[in-house]
């Protein structure tokens, strides 16, 4: 058995916080930079969606990572939901989950099929072009 346990965050999920609204695109590639590192780790998330995604308006601390000016403040991402996170090519999806809609998934991320990287990809293509 494993557990993340991770500190308080104070912030909202993106689905709160941007409810009807597309996310902006600073927001969007911080999620595509955590999955990155994920996927460089041959890891599926499983879940990119915006309910698993804490977003926190927070000051710059680093000039060069970002246009902004040290202390402007901008939106920051935490990803969770590792539940679901498995090994690319190697474990399965939970038997028992619904999943969520259909349109999120790529073919083959149904309950009980093989987590594959393809997926989480095409979760964050729907997750990045959105507004719900």
């Amino acid at each position: 058995m494993h557990m993340v346990i991770m500190d308080r965050i104070d912030g909202s999920d993106a689905l709160d916080q941007f409810d009807g609204e597309y996310l902006p695109e600073s927001l969007v590639k911080q999620v595509e930079a955590a999955l990155a590192v994920l996927h460089s780790k041959n890891l599926v998330h499983g879940a990119i969606r915006r309910y698993n995604v804490l977003v926190k308006m927070e000051p710059n601390v680093n000039s060069e990572a970002s246009d902004m000016a040290v202390g402007e403040k901008q939106w920051h991402v935490y990803l969770i939901g590792f539940e679901w996170v498995g090994e690319a090519n190697k474990d399965r999806y939970n038997i028992k989950s619904s999943m969520g809609r259909h349109e999120y998934r790529s073919t083959g991320a149904i309950p009980g099929g093989i987590m594959e990287l393809v997926h989480d990809k095409r979760m964050y293509l729907h997750f990045a072009g959105s507004w719900y």
